[in-house]
Protein backbone atom coordinates (compact mmCIF):
# COMPACT_ATOMS: atom_id res chain seq x y z
CA UNK A 1 0.00 0.00 0.00
CA UNK A 2 1.81 2.93 -1.16
CA UNK A 3 0.54 7.11 -0.70
CA UNK A 4 1.27 9.27 -3.19
CA UNK A 5 1.49 12.70 -1.83
CA UNK A 6 0.23 16.03 -3.42
CA UNK A 7 -0.69 19.51 -2.92
CA UNK A 8 -4.84 19.62 -1.92
CA UNK A 9 -7.45 21.27 -4.01
CA UNK A 10 -10.69 22.79 -3.33
CA UNK A 11 -12.37 19.31 -4.41
CA UNK A 12 -10.40 17.61 -1.70
CA UNK A 13 -12.17 19.00 0.73
CA UNK A 14 -15.16 16.80 1.50
CA UNK A 15 -12.52 14.07 1.61
CA UNK A 16 -10.40 16.01 4.10
CA UNK A 17 -13.55 16.71 5.53
CA UNK A 18 -13.97 12.47 5.71
CA UNK A 19 -10.48 11.82 7.05
CA UNK A 20 -10.72 14.57 10.05
CA UNK A 21 -14.20 13.03 11.45
CA UNK A 22 -12.89 9.30 10.68
CA UNK A 23 -9.68 10.06 12.43
CA UNK A 24 -11.12 11.82 15.70
CA UNK A 25 -14.04 9.26 16.23
CA UNK A 26 -11.27 6.22 15.46
CA UNK A 27 -8.78 7.59 17.36
CA UNK A 28 -9.61 9.51 20.13
CA UNK A 29 -12.19 7.98 22.18
CA UNK A 30 -9.33 8.35 24.91
CA UNK A 31 -8.09 11.39 24.39
CA UNK A 32 -10.82 13.78 24.17
CA UNK A 33 -15.08 13.74 25.46
CA UNK A 34 -17.01 11.51 23.89
CA UNK A 35 -19.44 14.42 23.65
CA UNK A 36 -16.72 16.21 21.48
CA UNK A 37 -16.45 13.60 19.06
CA UNK A 38 -20.45 13.02 18.79
CA UNK A 39 -20.83 16.89 18.02
CA UNK A 40 -18.22 16.51 15.26
CA UNK A 41 -20.28 17.65 11.57
CA UNK A 42 -19.62 17.83 7.97
CA UNK A 43 -20.51 21.02 8.04
CA UNK A 44 -18.89 22.10 10.96
CA UNK A 45 -15.43 20.70 9.88
CA UNK A 46 -15.75 21.98 6.12
CA UNK A 47 -16.08 25.10 7.75
CA UNK A 48 -12.68 25.20 9.32
CA UNK A 49 -10.95 23.18 6.95
CA UNK A 50 -12.28 24.53 3.75
CA UNK A 51 -10.85 28.53 3.61
CA UNK A 52 -7.47 26.74 4.52
CA UNK A 53 -7.32 24.68 0.98
CA UNK A 54 -5.34 27.40 -1.26
CA UNK A 55 -4.59 29.67 1.80
CA UNK A 56 -1.72 31.66 0.77
CA UNK A 57 0.19 31.37 4.39
CA UNK A 58 -0.30 27.61 5.24
CA UNK A 59 -0.37 24.59 2.77
CA UNK A 60 -2.12 21.27 2.56
CA UNK A 61 -0.55 18.11 1.14
CA UNK A 62 -2.75 15.26 1.09
CA UNK A 63 -2.24 11.36 0.73
CA UNK A 64 -3.83 9.44 -2.02
CA UNK A 65 -3.95 5.28 -2.40
CA UNK A 66 -5.44 4.10 -5.19
CA UNK A 67 -7.24 7.61 -5.82
CA UNK A 68 -8.90 8.12 -2.22
CA UNK A 69 -7.33 10.43 0.15
CA UNK A 70 -6.32 8.44 3.11
CA UNK A 71 -4.46 11.50 4.89
CA UNK A 72 -3.20 15.07 5.05
CA UNK A 73 -0.98 17.14 7.05
CA UNK A 74 -1.08 21.18 6.63
CA UNK A 75 2.07 23.46 7.88
CA UNK A 76 3.16 26.98 7.72
CA UNK A 77 4.35 29.51 9.76
CA UNK A 78 4.33 28.80 13.23
CA UNK A 79 1.74 31.80 14.87
CA UNK A 80 3.83 31.85 18.12
CA UNK A 81 7.12 31.99 17.28
CA UNK A 82 7.96 34.34 14.32
CA UNK A 83 10.37 32.56 11.79
CA UNK A 84 9.93 29.07 12.74
CA UNK A 85 7.71 26.24 10.90
CA UNK A 86 4.57 25.02 12.22
CA UNK A 87 2.73 21.85 11.79
CA UNK A 88 -1.14 22.39 12.28
CA UNK A 89 -2.74 19.54 11.61
CA UNK A 90 -2.15 15.85 10.75
CA UNK A 91 -4.85 12.71 10.30
CA UNK A 92 -4.98 9.88 8.62
CA UNK A 93 -7.70 7.40 8.37
CA UNK A 94 -7.36 4.60 10.72
CA UNK A 95 -8.06 2.23 8.03
CA UNK A 96 -4.72 3.11 6.28
CA UNK A 97 -3.00 3.16 9.19
CA UNK A 98 0.62 0.86 10.26
CA UNK A 99 1.52 1.74 6.50
CA UNK A 100 3.58 4.45 6.95
CA UNK A 101 1.20 7.28 5.84
CA UNK A 102 1.43 9.57 8.83
CA UNK A 103 5.28 9.52 8.53
CA UNK A 104 5.42 10.34 4.82
CA UNK A 105 3.33 13.08 5.12
CA UNK A 106 4.79 14.21 8.34
CA UNK A 107 8.40 14.08 6.14
CA UNK A 108 6.87 15.79 3.39
CA UNK A 109 5.66 18.84 5.71
CA UNK A 110 9.32 18.90 7.39
CA UNK A 111 10.86 19.05 4.20
CA UNK A 112 8.75 21.96 2.76
CA UNK A 113 9.56 23.94 5.74
CA UNK A 114 13.04 23.48 5.78
CA UNK A 115 13.22 24.31 2.01
CA UNK A 116 11.40 27.46 3.08
CA UNK A 117 14.14 28.57 5.36
CA UNK A 118 12.23 27.02 8.67
CA UNK A 119 14.34 24.63 10.08
CA UNK A 120 12.63 25.35 13.62
CA UNK A 121 9.07 23.60 13.50
CA UNK A 122 6.44 23.41 16.49
CA UNK A 123 3.09 21.79 16.93
CA UNK A 124 0.30 20.88 19.91
CA UNK A 125 -0.45 17.30 20.21
CA UNK A 126 -3.08 16.06 22.53
CA UNK A 127 -1.05 14.79 25.80
CA UNK A 128 -3.07 11.96 25.78
CA UNK A 129 -2.49 10.82 22.34
CA UNK A 130 0.44 8.17 22.41
CA UNK A 131 0.16 7.20 19.27
CA UNK A 132 0.79 10.72 18.00
CA UNK A 133 3.41 11.45 20.20
CA UNK A 134 5.43 8.70 19.56
CA UNK A 135 5.25 9.47 16.01
CA UNK A 136 6.36 13.07 16.42
CA UNK A 137 9.60 11.61 18.87
CA UNK A 138 10.12 9.27 15.98
CA UNK A 139 10.51 12.60 13.80
CA UNK A 140 12.75 14.25 16.79
CA UNK A 141 10.48 16.57 18.53
CA UNK A 142 10.64 16.65 21.71
CA UNK A 143 8.15 18.72 24.39
CA UNK A 144 8.95 21.91 25.19
CA UNK A 145 7.05 22.75 28.30
CA UNK A 146 3.98 24.40 26.47
CA UNK A 147 0.55 23.75 27.78
CA UNK A 148 -2.38 24.91 26.11
CA UNK A 149 -6.56 24.25 26.71
CA UNK A 150 -8.65 24.40 23.46
CA UNK A 151 -12.13 24.64 24.84
CA UNK A 152 -13.75 23.06 21.97
CA UNK A 153 -11.48 20.01 22.55
CA UNK A 154 -11.41 20.39 26.53
CA UNK A 155 -8.59 18.32 26.87
CA UNK A 156 -5.12 19.22 27.31
CA UNK A 157 -2.60 19.56 24.93
CA UNK A 158 1.26 20.09 25.14
CA UNK A 159 3.78 21.95 22.71
CA UNK A 160 6.82 19.96 20.87
CA UNK A 161 9.61 21.39 19.02
CA UNK A 162 12.20 20.07 16.31
CA UNK A 163 15.31 21.42 16.79
CA UNK A 164 16.86 22.79 13.65
CA UNK A 165 19.15 20.54 12.37
CA UNK A 166 21.01 20.62 8.89
CA UNK A 167 20.49 24.55 8.08
CA UNK A 168 21.72 25.13 4.86
CA UNK A 169 25.10 27.76 6.67
CA UNK A 170 27.14 28.67 3.81
CA UNK A 171 30.79 26.94 4.34
CA UNK A 172 33.43 29.97 4.75
CA UNK A 173 35.73 29.74 1.39
CA UNK A 174 38.90 28.13 2.06
CA UNK A 175 41.71 31.07 2.15
CA UNK A 176 43.74 31.98 -0.48
CA UNK A 177 47.44 30.76 1.12
CA UNK A 178 50.76 30.11 -0.24
CA UNK A 179 52.27 27.72 2.16
CA UNK A 180 56.00 27.21 1.91
CA UNK A 181 57.64 23.75 1.13
CA UNK A 182 57.70 21.45 3.82
CA UNK A 183 60.97 21.08 5.52
CA UNK A 184 60.52 18.69 8.89
CA UNK A 185 57.73 15.89 8.47
CA UNK A 186 58.22 14.12 11.68
CA UNK A 187 55.74 11.09 12.59
CA UNK A 188 55.61 9.95 16.42
CA UNK A 189 53.77 6.72 17.79
CA UNK A 190 52.17 7.73 21.21
CA UNK A 191 50.52 5.27 23.69
CA UNK A 192 49.03 6.56 26.50
CA UNK A 193 47.07 3.62 29.31
CA UNK A 194 42.98 3.79 29.36
CA UNK A 195 41.25 4.22 32.69
CA UNK A 196 38.84 1.68 31.61
CA UNK A 197 38.99 -0.47 29.49
CA UNK A 198 37.01 0.57 25.64
CA UNK A 199 35.03 -1.94 24.76
CA UNK A 200 31.97 -1.85 21.82
CA UNK A 201 30.26 -4.57 19.62
CA UNK A 202 33.11 -3.96 17.45
CA UNK A 203 36.72 -3.99 19.00
CA UNK A 204 38.34 -3.40 22.92
CA UNK A 205 40.98 -1.48 23.42
CA UNK A 206 43.06 -1.33 26.63
CA UNK A 207 45.46 1.40 25.51
CA UNK A 208 45.14 4.61 23.43
CA UNK A 209 47.80 3.63 20.68
CA UNK A 210 48.26 6.61 17.90
CA UNK A 211 50.61 8.78 15.13
CA UNK A 212 51.58 12.16 15.97
CA UNK A 213 52.54 14.11 13.14
CA UNK A 214 54.67 17.51 13.30
CA UNK A 215 55.30 19.85 10.56
CA UNK A 216 57.27 22.77 9.81
CA UNK A 217 57.60 24.96 6.84
CA UNK A 218 60.61 26.88 5.34
CA UNK A 219 59.31 30.29 6.71
CA UNK A 220 58.88 28.62 10.44
CA UNK A 221 55.44 27.68 10.42
CA UNK A 222 54.76 24.74 12.42
CA UNK A 223 51.57 22.59 13.22
CA UNK A 224 50.53 19.47 14.06
CA UNK A 225 48.17 16.27 13.11
CA UNK A 226 47.14 12.86 15.23
CA UNK A 227 45.38 9.94 14.41
CA UNK A 228 44.59 6.37 15.44
CA UNK A 229 43.82 3.30 13.92
CA UNK A 230 40.32 1.83 13.68
CA UNK A 231 40.64 -1.21 11.03
CA UNK A 232 37.25 -2.80 12.08
CA UNK A 233 35.74 0.58 10.89
CA UNK A 234 38.22 2.06 8.62
CA UNK A 235 40.28 -0.79 7.33
CA UNK A 236 43.45 0.86 7.97
CA UNK A 237 46.03 -0.30 10.51
CA UNK A 238 49.14 1.57 12.23
CA UNK A 239 51.29 -0.70 9.37
CA UNK A 240 49.01 1.40 6.62
CA UNK A 241 49.28 4.54 8.00
CA UNK A 242 52.88 4.44 8.97
CA UNK A 243 53.54 3.54 5.32
CA UNK A 244 50.96 6.12 3.65
CA UNK A 245 52.84 9.10 6.28
CA UNK A 246 56.23 7.84 5.26
CA UNK A 247 55.94 7.76 1.17
CA UNK A 248 52.90 9.42 -0.58
CA UNK A 249 51.26 11.77 1.77
CA UNK A 250 54.72 12.90 2.80
CA UNK A 251 55.16 14.11 -0.95
CA UNK A 252 52.15 15.14 -0.81
CA UNK A 253 52.77 18.22 0.71
CA UNK A 254 56.48 18.77 0.87
CA UNK A 255 56.52 20.93 -2.05
CA UNK A 256 53.98 23.39 -0.48
CA UNK A 257 52.23 25.47 -2.69
CA UNK A 258 48.55 27.36 -3.17
CA UNK A 259 46.62 25.33 0.36
CA UNK A 260 43.54 24.70 -2.03
CA UNK A 261 46.04 22.31 -4.46
CA UNK A 262 47.98 20.88 -1.25
CA UNK A 263 44.67 20.00 0.63
CA UNK A 264 43.65 18.58 -2.46
CA UNK A 265 47.00 16.48 -3.07
CA UNK A 266 46.63 15.36 0.37
CA UNK A 267 43.08 13.54 -0.55
CA UNK A 268 44.30 11.98 -3.89
CA UNK A 269 47.42 10.63 -2.00
CA UNK A 270 45.84 9.11 0.84
CA UNK A 271 42.21 8.04 -0.46
CA UNK A 272 43.03 4.43 -0.07
CA UNK A 273 43.89 5.53 3.96
CA UNK A 274 41.59 7.98 5.07
CA UNK A 275 42.56 7.86 8.69
CA UNK A 276 46.56 8.63 7.57
CA UNK A 277 45.46 11.75 5.05
CA UNK A 278 43.12 12.96 8.18
CA UNK A 279 46.42 13.62 10.54
CA UNK A 280 47.87 15.81 7.57
CA UNK A 281 45.01 17.32 6.38
CA UNK A 282 44.61 18.41 9.78
CA UNK A 283 47.89 19.62 10.05
CA UNK A 284 47.82 21.64 6.80
CA UNK A 285 44.82 22.84 8.07
CA UNK A 286 47.04 24.13 10.88
CA UNK A 287 49.70 25.74 8.66
CA UNK A 288 46.92 27.68 6.92
CA UNK A 289 45.28 29.23 9.86
CA UNK A 290 49.26 30.08 11.22
CA UNK A 291 49.84 32.02 8.67
CA UNK A 292 46.80 33.89 8.52
CA UNK A 293 47.30 34.53 12.64
CA UNK A 294 44.02 32.84 13.01
CA UNK A 295 42.77 29.28 14.56
CA UNK A 296 41.75 26.51 12.32
CA UNK A 297 37.87 27.15 13.88
CA UNK A 298 38.35 30.66 12.38
CA UNK A 299 39.01 29.71 9.17
CA UNK A 300 36.82 27.05 8.73
CA UNK A 301 34.10 29.84 9.53
CA UNK A 302 33.64 29.06 13.69
CA UNK A 303 32.91 31.65 16.07
CA UNK A 304 35.23 31.18 17.99
CA UNK A 305 33.11 30.16 21.19
CA UNK A 306 34.94 27.33 23.60
CA UNK A 307 31.69 26.24 24.89
CA UNK A 308 31.36 23.44 22.63
CA UNK A 309 30.06 20.31 24.85
CA UNK A 310 31.66 16.58 23.94
CA UNK A 311 30.33 13.26 24.50
CA UNK A 312 32.07 10.67 26.56
CA UNK A 313 31.76 6.72 26.03
CA UNK A 314 30.32 4.26 28.40
CA UNK A 315 32.34 0.94 27.63
CA UNK A 316 30.16 -2.21 26.98
CA UNK A 317 30.13 -3.99 30.50
CA UNK A 318 27.75 -5.64 32.98
CA UNK A 319 24.42 -3.31 33.40
CA UNK A 320 26.15 -2.53 37.22
CA UNK A 321 29.51 -1.89 36.22
CA UNK A 322 28.06 0.60 33.00
CA UNK A 323 25.84 1.94 35.35
CA UNK A 324 29.16 2.74 37.97
CA UNK A 325 30.64 4.45 35.33
CA UNK A 326 28.27 7.13 34.18
CA UNK A 327 28.04 7.88 37.37
CA UNK A 328 31.48 8.37 37.72
CA UNK A 329 31.61 10.44 34.58
CA UNK A 330 28.26 12.52 35.69
CA UNK A 331 30.45 13.11 38.85
CA UNK A 332 33.56 14.40 37.52
CA UNK A 333 31.19 17.41 35.13
CA UNK A 334 30.37 15.33 32.32
CA UNK A 335 27.11 16.39 30.49
CA UNK A 336 26.80 13.98 28.08
CA UNK A 337 27.22 9.78 27.98
CA UNK A 338 27.34 7.86 25.00
CA UNK A 339 26.38 4.38 26.09
CA UNK A 340 28.24 1.35 23.95
CA UNK A 341 25.85 -1.81 23.33
CA UNK A 342 26.61 -4.87 21.72
CA UNK A 343 23.31 -7.71 22.62
CA UNK A 344 19.58 -6.94 22.15
CA UNK A 345 19.43 -9.43 25.10
CA UNK A 346 21.17 -7.61 27.13
CA UNK A 347 21.25 -4.05 26.13
CA UNK A 348 18.07 -2.82 27.50
CA UNK A 349 19.07 -4.00 31.40
CA UNK A 350 22.28 -1.80 30.65
CA UNK A 351 20.34 1.61 29.53
CA UNK A 352 18.16 0.74 32.34
CA UNK A 353 20.91 0.92 34.85
CA UNK A 354 22.42 3.50 33.06
CA UNK A 355 19.11 6.01 33.10
CA UNK A 356 18.28 5.06 37.11
CA UNK A 357 22.19 5.54 37.88
CA UNK A 358 21.72 9.22 36.26
CA UNK A 359 18.55 9.66 37.90
CA UNK A 360 18.59 13.43 38.91
CA UNK A 361 21.60 14.68 37.06
CA UNK A 362 21.48 16.74 33.65
CA UNK A 363 23.24 14.16 32.11
CA UNK A 364 21.58 13.40 28.39
CA UNK A 365 22.12 9.86 27.15
CA UNK A 366 22.62 8.30 23.72
CA UNK A 367 23.00 4.78 23.00
CA UNK A 368 25.69 2.66 19.92
CA UNK A 369 24.91 -0.08 19.29
CA UNK A 370 27.72 -0.26 16.50
CA UNK A 371 25.93 -2.61 14.33
CA UNK A 372 25.45 -4.93 16.63
CA UNK A 373 21.58 -5.57 15.68
CA UNK A 374 19.31 -6.98 13.37
CA UNK A 375 16.64 -4.00 12.20
CA UNK A 376 14.01 -6.59 14.12
CA UNK A 377 16.13 -6.87 17.01
CA UNK A 378 16.77 -2.69 17.17
CA UNK A 379 13.19 -1.40 17.10
CA UNK A 380 12.54 -4.26 19.87
CA UNK A 381 15.00 -2.49 22.11
CA UNK A 382 14.37 1.05 21.69
CA UNK A 383 10.53 0.32 21.77
CA UNK A 384 11.30 -1.12 25.28
CA UNK A 385 13.07 1.79 26.49
CA UNK A 386 10.35 4.16 25.33
CA UNK A 387 8.18 1.59 26.77
CA UNK A 388 9.76 2.20 30.13
CA UNK A 389 9.94 6.23 29.93
CA UNK A 390 14.02 6.39 28.87
CA UNK A 391 14.94 9.66 27.25
CA UNK A 392 17.54 9.18 24.50
CA UNK A 393 19.23 11.99 22.45
CA UNK A 394 19.43 9.59 20.02
CA UNK A 395 20.06 6.07 18.67
CA UNK A 396 23.50 5.76 16.61
CA UNK A 397 24.33 2.94 13.87
CA UNK A 398 21.76 0.62 14.76
CA UNK A 399 22.19 -2.24 12.18
CA UNK A 400 25.44 -3.44 9.89
CA UNK A 401 26.83 -0.27 7.88
CA UNK A 402 25.55 -1.90 4.01
CA UNK A 403 22.05 -2.48 5.17
CA UNK A 404 20.44 0.97 4.51
CA UNK A 405 16.83 -0.80 4.38
CA UNK A 406 17.40 -2.52 7.44
CA UNK A 407 18.28 1.42 8.47
CA UNK A 408 15.63 3.28 7.35
CA UNK A 409 13.64 0.28 8.75
CA UNK A 410 14.41 1.16 12.32
CA UNK A 411 14.33 4.95 11.28
CA UNK A 412 10.76 4.82 10.05
CA UNK A 413 9.61 2.92 13.82
CA UNK A 414 12.16 4.50 16.46
CA UNK A 415 10.81 6.66 19.40
CA UNK A 416 14.13 8.08 18.85
CA UNK A 417 16.07 9.85 16.33
CA UNK A 418 18.82 7.57 14.07
CA UNK A 419 22.06 8.94 13.59
CA UNK A 420 24.23 6.58 11.23
CA UNK A 421 28.06 6.26 11.77
CA UNK A 422 29.76 3.88 9.92
CA UNK A 423 27.15 3.91 6.87
CA UNK A 424 28.52 7.34 5.87
CA UNK A 425 32.77 7.87 4.93
CA UNK A 426 31.62 10.44 1.40
CA UNK A 427 29.57 13.05 0.43
CA UNK A 428 27.71 10.16 -1.64
CA UNK A 429 27.39 7.99 1.14
CA UNK A 430 25.21 10.80 2.60
CA UNK A 431 22.87 11.16 -0.53
CA UNK A 432 22.59 7.27 -0.49
CA UNK A 433 21.62 7.50 3.06
CA UNK A 434 19.28 10.77 2.02
CA UNK A 435 17.38 8.89 -0.83
CA UNK A 436 16.67 5.82 1.35
CA UNK A 437 15.03 8.20 4.34
CA UNK A 438 17.47 5.72 6.73
CA UNK A 439 18.65 8.17 9.52
CA UNK A 440 18.25 11.78 10.95
CA UNK A 441 21.88 12.66 11.24
CA UNK A 442 25.59 11.62 11.01
CA UNK A 443 27.91 11.26 12.54
CA UNK A 444 30.96 12.82 10.56
CA UNK A 445 34.58 11.16 11.91
CA UNK A 446 37.62 12.67 10.26
CA UNK A 447 39.41 9.47 10.38
CA UNK A 448 36.50 8.12 8.36
CA UNK A 449 36.47 10.48 5.56
CA UNK A 450 40.09 11.98 5.38
CA UNK A 451 40.21 15.07 7.04
CA UNK A 452 38.33 18.45 7.17
CA UNK A 453 38.93 19.28 3.74
CA UNK A 454 36.47 16.60 2.62
CA UNK A 455 34.58 16.74 5.58
CA UNK A 456 33.26 20.03 4.02
CA UNK A 457 32.11 18.37 1.25
CA UNK A 458 30.02 15.55 3.49
CA UNK A 459 28.45 18.84 5.24
CA UNK A 460 27.52 20.33 2.01
CA UNK A 461 25.87 17.05 0.97
CA UNK A 462 23.85 17.14 4.33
Amino acid sequence: MTAALRRAVPADVAALVSVFITAWRGGYGDVVPAEVLASLDPVTVAGWLGPLVGDDTTSTVVAAIDGEVAGFVRHGPDPDRPGDGYVAALYVDPRCGGHGVGRALLDRALTELHRAGRAQVGLWVFEANARARQLYERAGFRPDGRRTMDPRWRAPQIGYLRQARNVAVPLAPLPDVELAPIVRFEVDRVTRPLRRPFRTALRERRELAGWRLAVTTADGLTAIGTTVATPEITGDTDEAIRAALADPLHRAVAPGGNAADVLAAVATAGAGTPSAAAAVDVAVHGLIAAALGRTVAEVLGGTGDPDVPTVITVAVDRPEAMAEAAAELAAEGVRAVKVKLADAALDVARVLAVRDRLAGTPVTIRIDANQAWTGREAVDVLEALHGRGVQLELVEQPVAAHDLSGLAFVRARSPYPVLTDESVFTADDVRRVADAEAADMVNLKLLKCGGLHIARDIVAAA
